[in-house]
C-alpha cells in the first residue's frame, strides 16, 4: 500500500512540475509580445551637408478598438521643428521620422546656421487631448 501511495504521489509531484513549467512559460511569452502604445527610438549619425545628425522614430501603437488621430511634434531648442498628424488603425503601427542636424541648427527664419543644437523635445498628443500621452527630451552637449 506505501508503495502504491509512493507512486501516486510521485506522479501527482510531476504533473504539478508540468504545470508551472507550462504557467511560467506562458507568462514570459505574454511579457515579450507586450508592446508600448508609443516607443521612441534614435540613431546618431553624420551628414556631408548637415554634420551631425540625429534620428529620431517615434511608433504608436494604437491599442484601442476605435482609430484615433496622433500628433507628434519636434522642437529643437524650444523652436518648432516639424509636426505630423496621423489616423492610426487599431493593431497597424504607425512610425514617424525625422532627422535632425546636432551640430548646426535651423534658427526662427528657417536658416540653418553654424549654432549647435542642445535640446530636441518630441511630443505625442491623441485625438484633440491639450496634454501629451507621453514625451521626451534629448540632451546634446
Amino acid at each position: 500500500m506505501t508503495a502504491r501511495l509512493k507512486h501516486v504521489y510521485v506522479l501527482l509531484l510531476l504533473i504539478v512540475a508540468i504545470l508551472l513549467v507550462y504557467l511560467v512559460q506562458g507568462i514570459s511569452y505574454q511579457g515579450t509580445t507586450i508592446t508600448k502604445e508609443i516607443e521612441f527610438n534614435r540613431v546618431d549619425g553624420h551628414n556631408e551637408e548637415l554634420g551631425n545628425i540625429t534620428q529620431i522614430s517615434v511608433t504608436i501603437n494604437n491599442k484601442d478598438v476605435n482609430n484615433h488621430t496622433y500628433t507628434v511634434s519636434a522642437f529643437t531648442d524650444s523652436i518648432f521643428f516639424s509636426s505630423e498628424t496621423v489616423s492610426v488603425f487599431p493593431d497597424k503601427p504607425f512610425t514617424y521620422s525625422v532627422t535632425i542636424p546636432v551640430s548646426r541648427k535651423y534658427n526662427l527664419d528657417n536658416e540653418l546656421v553654424n549654432d549647435s543644437t542642445h535640446i530636441i523635445n518630441l511630443t505625442v498628443y491623441r485625438d484633440e487631448s491639450e496634454k501629451p500621452i507621453d514625451q521626451i527630451e534629448f540632451k546634446f552637449d
